[in-house]
């Protein structure tokens, strides 16, 4: 996609969920992709394949904005890890220190 196209973002916005949804061990957040696994191999067996099915469909990821090998992912005051999906504990204790309204 050249830059300054102005139907890119909703181009890719229709294609990313489309390859994501293909590997059951990947999701999408907002174009955020995130790529996990219950051991280091199966992450990695996981990441491999997502990586391949990119590159079948000729799309590409900024390596500037990537992220590997992290144990807790915070997206849109959700944190990702090990242990399931939970709120963001810094979300919660500044909505906390906010008080009531």
């Amino acid at each position: 996609m050249h830059f300054g196209v102005n139907s890119s973002a909703e181009i890719c916005n229709e294609g990313i969920p489309k390859v994501v949804a293909q590997d059951p061990t990947t999701t999408n957040i907002c174009g955020d992709i995130l790529v996990f696994g219950e051991t280091p191999g199966e992450h990695d067996k996981a990441h491999r394949h997502i990586l391949h099915l990119w590159q079948e469909q000729g799309l590409f990821l900024g390596l500037k904005k990537s992220r590997f090998n992290l144990q807790v992912v915070k997206v849109f005051g959700k944190e990702f890890s090990s242990k399931g999906r939970s709120p963001d504990p810094e979300k919660v204790a500044a909505l906390k220190a906010a008080g009531p309204l």
